[in-house]
């Protein structure tokens, strides 16, 4: 037994080392897939150390409890409660609740009284609007910025905010004007230590006094590391005439950390309605997050390396076909057929173990490359770290895979009859009979099942043998397409294209498992980069449709904020229109119909539409018990009032009309195109009553106890907006709302001149609260966070692509090795060394394009399936935002793979002497 597995083994390294590039091919393929493999791993391995380690730091304290309302699934128990506990204000709209000064002093008291002595609490503040940061000197700003106002001298309670030197909060904030800002947000306002920083609202000016290095908060914060933050003492409040204490979240340090679920669940008992995060949950929650991308990372690497293994595939064919002879003497000197198919796959297996050692090696080297994506796309530095686990997890995978897949065309080789040995010429290799090859793919699928069990769990039994499927189904596809371009595709009298076109109709076999390899890892590339510039598309177009201006204006509620604003905006220089908006919160109460004279309560309108069983837009959010008119109310919680003499949206109108300057004092209404509203039957020249008031403050019992209202009629209903978007929601006339009723926002939508924006900020910031965007950012950074959260994807997806690259690699080294006679015979007759080269980069050419159009081809339909059925125009017609010129770049990019790899491999080819290679063929 040892005696023949001491000749299996010094025959393989034999061969091996005879095949010479036929094998460095075959352990490129395997290096790549497992290469994939390791480094993937090794992130999903530093990502989950990342996520678990630390948590108290990560939580900012032991418990982190926010001031986040959750009315989705909540009883009307609940609901009552929030209105007699008093621990918490709801906000006039979601994501607006807070603790006041006084609500903190009530959470402070029940835990004096609940668990007294154990538990600190620390709060950070939050500014209402949107906040944002400038640099005067250097007439920068910055948007979506991340304010941390915090005490400075008890947060963090674990780890510490420092700056280069070391310096921690009560050091570099050490009066109310000083500020200290991260990195990002200093290369965005090109600011440094001793710079000047001005923020909306406030009455002085903020002083650098640091720059802090490490991002913060890890994923939860992940907004916060990509567009900038800045801490500032709780003095700096003073500051801020308008603002009072607003708390968004309190964190908890506890003296005995082991009793943090114990007085976790405590509070959550008391106080249900609020978001209570402790450090067990964030370990939960980390843990299931980084389990999800070990997944698919781990995917991704398995797909890569199968992808890799048509490569192998195709490199045991080659090596069966030219070593016809050996094995004919082989079996002559009595080797029996199982025994000369144990021969190869102890080659192939030794293939894998060296192929997979150097993918160990190369996926240590790209962790390190792309450990900065990862990072980016987890919102947090990743410290570089290897583990043995992936290295052990490739090493054993690539290994298997490679036998595997070098199982099947070595099943034939013990089908080589002894008497070739007489005909040494004779190089057709005998079939290895229908039932043993059945048995063969059986095996291979079982191997494959349990190899990818270890990835994907027991879920692989069943996509295994479905994948197996999909890629007979395209593997017949693509050879059936070969045989269509090769056999009618015109030549134009081109001998090359010719000889090329005969050239793929003679491998067309390793040619479909070649073009399978390439449109798979072009696919997953093509679709991720599709639809992200599809998303990027159709936001851009939104702004530019919908906004009717390159300046959106926010600004508190505050007195006669709107009237400050337009008085501004008229003034101003460069102000070519302006539409000011004050949006005010309501609720339906009543609609009477146009025609009939009918009318129905509100509850009888939910009543309705439960039972034609419509959900609203927001359904894909809300507890499973909820029903469909729980979400009724978002129609109504946004009505603005719109100036009827300019600046209108330019919208479809799917019934009646827009409004016009005719329609100013009267109490008209225009509302947006919903399922639900049509359900309900409301219509052009119905009579809706509205109140005045947040119906989500009324389900906390602390809305008005007599609302005013008023009565609107709807004469027109606009489409919807692109992909369900809309700038404005409903609105009417300025002046057909009560004078009494404060509206709950104000914002205006400007057309500047480009050159006067900057002074018109300055203008309007004057205002306290106010906060300025230029549309043209918000679409940057839309831009930023979608690429933030694709670059890793993309990356990963980019891997499959580069495997197939060295498939093709390899395929055209192992199609020009088994052609040198074919070539020597070109060259001998007067063919130049460039044109042989030629007509080989022409025909891997045609395939690279074949592969692009096959793989681009599937992820635009895929890409045209999703916009039909999720981003639609009001009528219903997809949105003309697919970046087909994306697609086009993609497809030049398959090409140029396959001709790089080819050039790189027929170089050597095509300038072989044709004597060397006539006088050994």
């Amino acid at each position: 037994m040892f005696g023949k597995l001491g000749f299996y083994l010094r025959h393989s390294f034999n061969d091996l080392r005879v095949n010479g590039q036929r094998t460095l091919f075959a352990l490129l393929c395997i290096a790549a897939g497992v290469a994939a493999i390791v480094s993937l791993q090794t992130l999903g391995e530093m990502i989950r150390f990342t996520l678990s380690s630390s948590l108290q730091e990560s939580n900012q304290g032991d418990i982190r409890i926010e001031a986040s309302l959750n009315t989705f699934g909540a009883d009307e128990g609940e609901f009552e409660q929030v209105g007699e506990d008093q621990i918490v204000t709801p906000g006039n709209g979601m994501g607006m609740d807070y603790f006041s000064e006084e609500n903190i002093v009530r959470i402070q008291a029940w835990l004096d009284e609940n668990f007294p002595g154990e538990v600190e609490l620390a709060y950070q503040h939050v500014f209402g609007g949107l906040p944002s940061a400038s640099a005067p000197e250097q007439e920068t700003t910055a948007t979506f910025v991340t304010p941390y106002v915090v005490d400075k001298n008890i947060f963090p309670f674990y780890g510490e905010v420092t700056d280069a030197e070391g310096r921690t909060l009560p050091e570099f904030l050490q009066v109310p004007t000083d500020i200290a800002i991260d990195r990002t947000l200093a290369q965005k306002l090109n600011a440094d230590v001793g710079d000047t920083i001005r923020l909306p609202g406030a009455t002085s000016d903020f002083t650098v006094t640091a720059i802090i290095n490490e991002t913060t908060g890890g994923f939860s914060q992940v907004f916060a590391s990509l567009f900038g933050y800045y801490y500032l003492d709780l003095s700096a409040l003073e500051l801020f005439p308008e603002q009072t204490l607003r708390a968004n979240i309190l964190f908890w340090r506890l003296n005995d950390p082991v009793r943090t679920v114990e007085i976790s669940d405590a509070f959550e008992a008391a106080f249900p309605y609020l978001e209570v995060t402790n450090t067990e949950d964030l370990r939960e929650e980390n843990a299931e997050i980084s389990g999800q991308v070990l997944d698919l990372v781990s995917v991704m690497g398995l797909l890569s390396l199968l992808i890799g293994g048509i490569g192998i595939i195709n490199t045991m064919q080659v090596i069966v076909r030219r070593r016809t002879t050996e094995i004919a003497v082989l079996k002559t000197i009595g080797l029996e057929a199982p025994q000369v198919t144990t021969l190869f796959l102890v080659e192939a297996f030794l293939m894998g173990v060296f192929g997979s050692i150097l993918g160990i090696l190369a996926g240590w080297a790209l962790t390190f490359l792309l450990r900065g994506a990862a990072g980016a796309f987890l919102g947090q530095d990743l410290p570089f770290r290897l583990t043995p686990g992936p290295a052990i997890t490739g090493l054993i995978v690539g290994t298997l895979v490679t036998t595997v897949f070098g199982f099947l065309p070595t099943l034939s080789a013990g089908q080589v009859r002894p008497g070739l040995v007489l005909r040494p010429q004779d190089t057709i290799i005998p079939r290895a009979g229908v039932l043993r090859s059945l048995l063969a793919v059986a095996v291979v699928i079982v191997a494959l099942i349990i190899i990818a069990a270890g990835f994907i769990g027991p879920i692989a039994a069943a996509i295994v043998p479905g994948a197996f499927i999909i890629v007979g189904i395209l593997y017949l596809l693509l050879s059936l397409l070969i045989w269509l371009v090769g056999r009618f595709v015109p030549t134009f009298g081109s001998v090359d294209l010719k000889v090329a076109l005969r050239s793929m109709l003679a491998s067309r076999a390793r040619g479909a498992s070649t073009l399978l390899a390439l449109a798979v890892g072009v696919f997953t590339l093509s679709l991720i980069t599709l639809l992200t510039g599809t998303i990027l598309g159709l936001f851009q177009q939104i702004l530019v449709q919908e906004t009717g201006g390159n300046v959106i204006v926010f600004a508190p509620s505050v007195g006669d904020t709107l009237g400050r604003v337009e008085s501004i905006l008229d003034e101003a220089e460069g102000v070519n229109s302006y539409a000011a908006v004050a949006s005010y919160t309501t609720t339906l109460v009543t609609v009477q119909d146009g025609e009939t004279g009918q009318v129905e309560t509100l509850d009888e309108i939910k009543a309705k539409i439960d039972e034609a069983g419509v959900s609203g837009p927001a359904a894909a959010f809300v507890d499973e018990d909820f029903r469909p008119s729980d979400t009724f109310d978002f129609l109504f919680q946004g009505i603005d009032a719109r100036d009827v003499t300019s600046n209108l949206p330019e919208v479809e109108m799917v019934a009646g009309r827009q409004l016009t300057a005719e329609d100013a004092g009267r109490n008209v209404i225009v509302l947006t195109e919903n399922d639900q509203l049509t359900t309900a039957g409301i219509g052009v020249g119905d009579q809706l009553t509205l109140a005045f008031e947040s119906p989500r403050l009324n389900l906390f019992g602390l809305g008005a106890d007599d609302p005013t209202t008023a009565t609107f009629e709807v004469v027109g209903v606009r489409a919807q907006g692109l992909g369900g978007f809309n700038s404005s929601t409903s609105y009417a006339p300025t002046d057909a709302f009560p004078e009494n009723v404060q509206p709950a926002s104000v914002n205006a939508i400007v057309d500047v001149e480009e050159a006067q924006i900057g002074e018109l900020r300055r203008e309007l910031e004057t205002v306290i609260g106010i906060f300025v965007i230029e549309t043209r950012l918000i679409n940057d950074v839309l831009n930023q966070l979608i690429q933030q959260f694709t670059s890793f994807p993309i990356i990963v997806a980019a891997l499959s692509l580069i495997v197939g690259g060295i498939v093709i690699a390899n395929s055209v080294a192992l199609a020009t090795l088994e052609r040198r006679r074919e070539i020597a015979i070109m060259k001998s007759v007067g063919l130049q060394r460039e044109r042989v080269l030629g007509m080989l980069l022409l025909e891997n050419g045609l395939m690279g394009l074949i592969g692009g159009l096959i793989g681009v081809g599937i992820g635009l339909v895929i890409l045209l399936v999703l916009l039909s059925t999720a981003f639609t125009a009001g009528n219903g017609a997809v949105t003309p935002t697919v970046p087909y010129g994306t697609a086009v770049l993609l497809m030049l990019l398959c090409v140029v793979i396959a001709l790089v790899a080819a050039t790189f491999s027929a170089w050597g080819a095509s300038g072989e002497k044709p004597l060397n290679v006539l006088r050994y063929e």
